[in-house]
């Protein structure tokens, strides 16, 4: 037997997709486990989105809107923006002087 494809990876009895957070929580919890996965919840994903966005230089009020924080972006600077030792050399080595040595050390 075919399986039917399913338009959510998370859907009701009727094909609509759960918006009961705890539900919807509980079942990708599962999912996770199933997975194999040691440890991801819901919100590790907001907080990859938040990160990702800012390392690819989306505009810190477009990420607040995409997290549904305040538009000063203040909680989304604070909490969600984890800028990796990789993205600060870089911009360290962009900000250097022209003519200056540009071996990586």
């Amino acid at each position: 037997m075919k399986r039917k494809e399913k338009k959510y990876l998370f859907a009701e009895e009727n094909e609509k997709p759960r918006t009961c957070y705890h539900r919807l929580a509980r079942n990708f919890a599962r999912a996770v486990e199933k997975a194999g996965i040691a440890r991801c919840t819901l919100h590790d994903f907001r907080d990859t989105i938040g990160s990702r966005a800012a390392a690819e230089g989306v505009n810190q009020r477009v990420i607040a809107e995409l997290l549904g924080h305040a538009p000063d972006g203040r909680t989304t600077a604070k909490y969600y923006q984890h800028i990796d030792p990789e993205t600060i050399k870089a911009t360290i080595l962009k900000l250097r002087p022209a003519g200056t040595d540009d071996e990586k050390k």
